[in-house]
């Protein structure tokens, strides 16, 4: 019933977009990874506005025998948070060991092209890479409701539907949506 219900909202938000998905079998190291990821995003502070990120990265302002200590202390921050993203995509790698493109993608799930040798109903965690917010990724658990072969082995688009996922994913998925629908029907204009 989860699967009819969310198929029949499948057809909102659809979008013909190629994103990278990186998935892995549900389980408890994966799982573990995933609350971890989503701690580290929830501690970064909220967004700041333009005018309050003004200050701390202006140089102008700080008295000139302490502009070589800031500049240092910018370029050191800047670099622990490099190491913390390539630590966070190393072990997560070592996790989320498969990946695939997805041909469409909705706020219920998405669609690719390849054979996926699972079963059906498979459970899967999967993280999405939206090219709009690559470094944090959305974390979902999916279920393989199309495994790419159709009737005659004739091949048909691969489906995963969303069965565990935060709102905020998907308002991220949908904000993502309408953006990328708006610059389609710029293009065509």
């Amino acid at each position: 019933m989860i699967i009819s219900d969310a198929a029949n909202a499948r057809e909102h938000y659809r979008i013909p977009a190629k994103i990278r998905v990186f998935f892995c079998q549900d389980s408890a190291e994966a799982r573990s990874l995933m609350v971890s990821d989503y701690a580290i995003w929830a501690s970064q502070p909220v967004e700041f506005p333009e005018s309050a990120k003004q200050p701390l990265t202006d140089i102008g302002n700080v008295q000139q025998e302490l502009k070589p200590l800031y500049a240092m202390m910018q370029w050191l921050n800047f670099k622990m948070d490099t190491v913390l993203y390539q630590l966070r995509v190393v072990s997560r790698s070592k996790v989320f060991t498969e990946h695939l493109l997805t041909s469409d993608l909705s706020v219920a799930g998405f669609a690719f092209g390849q054979k996926l040798n699972l079963a059906l109903g498979s459970r899967l965690l999967l993280a999405l890479h939206l090219p709009d917010e690559p470094v944090h990724p959305v974390y979902t658990v999916g279920v393989l409701v199309r495994d790419g072969m159709g009737c005659n082995d004739s091949p048909t688009p691969g489906a995963i539907v969303f069965e565990e996922i935060s709102d905020a994913d998907r308002e991220r998925i949908a904000r993502f949506a309408f953006s990328f629908e708006r610059k389609l029907k710029n293009k065509q204009i």
